[in-house]
């Protein structure tokens, strides 16, 4: 087989451009306004799979066979606007999900319907197009990173990234 930088090119048609791109998020607990969530949202990635092995051995061997999928948690980050309602609608939502709150022991009576949501991600081509969608079930934050600040830092936007847990992608 030659080489031929010419194959090589057809074959990539272009390529996918990882800055083409947009998350969506579904319905979230009332409270919660997250209105900019897909405007701040400034990085994310296609979501991580991985096929378990179950090691079986077999006559001084180990066989492997395929186990469970298990889907990582995901992680975006997001542009802190001026009036931070991004990031405190983010708090309010963790709070919302606690079995109790800061000022009292009480505990929730909440389903895990009522604070779960989806997260869809969309890989866009050159023109705009959905050339592939995912779409995260069940997903709601587990983790909202800090914000560091600095004397230093005269130049940045403040950046914070909040990590989902969600059951599965479809």
């Amino acid at each position: 087989m030659s080489f031929s930088v010419n194959k090589f090119r057809s074959a990539l048609a272009g390529g996918t451009h990882a800055n083409l791109f947009t998350f969506t998020l579904g319905t979230v607990p009332s409270g919660v306004t997250l209105t900019n969530f897909t405007t701040m949202c400034k990085a994310g990635a296609i979501p991580a799979l991985t096929l378990g092995i179950i090691e079986v051995p077999f006559r001084g061997r180990r066989v492997k066979i395929p186990g469970d999928r298990t889907f990582g948690e995901w992680t975006a980050t997001f542009i802190n606007s001026a009036d931070q309602s991004l990031r405190a609608n983010f708090e309010a939502w963790t709070a919302y999900i606690a079995t109790n709150n800061f000022t009292t022991d009480a505990i929730s009576s909440k389903t895990s319907t009522d604070y779960k949501s989806s997260i869809t991600i969309e890989q866009l081509d050159d023109s705009g197009t959905a050339i592939k969608t995912y779409a995260l079930q069940n997903a709601f934050p587990s983790d909202i990173s800090a914000i560091d600040l600095s004397y230093d830092t005269v130049d940045a936007i403040e950046e914070f990234s909040v990590t989902f847990q969600y059951s599965h992608f479809t």
